[in-house]
């Protein structure tokens, strides 16, 4: 239709959909993004997870709240957190208590990574 080469307003950028968590459990998700026009589709994905996902998450969040407080207190007790330490703090706490090596340690790692770049900041 075009001919041999896609005009540079019909290319879709290689880059990956952002994901956006909206609240109320709905997702946008950025699906297309065209170079030269701006324009940019969208979608909203409603989630509804069962009992035992929607336990799942919130036992997630309450380890990840948790391991938040423990880096205020951290922080107000004098010492200064910074990533490394917080850890190899994390590495401690995960090896005596169950509770925390059951969760993601994923997860569990953003937040500290997340509690040491608004420390930066």
């Amino acid at each position: 239709m075009f001919g041999a080469e896609t005009p540079s307003f019909m290319r879709v950028s290689k880059r990956r959909p952002p994901i956006r968590v909206l609240g109320s459990g709905y997702v946008s998700v950025v699906s297309a993004r065209f170079t030269a026009m701006e324009e940019v589709v969208r979608y909203s994905y409603r989630l509804r997870p069962g009992r035992a996902a929607q336990a799942a998450l919130l036992a997630e969040w309450h380890r990840c709240r948790f391991l938040w407080n423990e880096a205020v207190h951290q922080q107000k007790s004098g010492n200064k957190p910074t990533f490394g330490t917080l850890s190899k703090l994390l590495t401690a706490a995960r090896t005596g208590s169950a509770w925390l090596r059951e969760g993601s340690q994923v997860a569990q790692q953003q937040t500290l990574r997340t509690y040491a770049q608004a420390l930066a900041q």
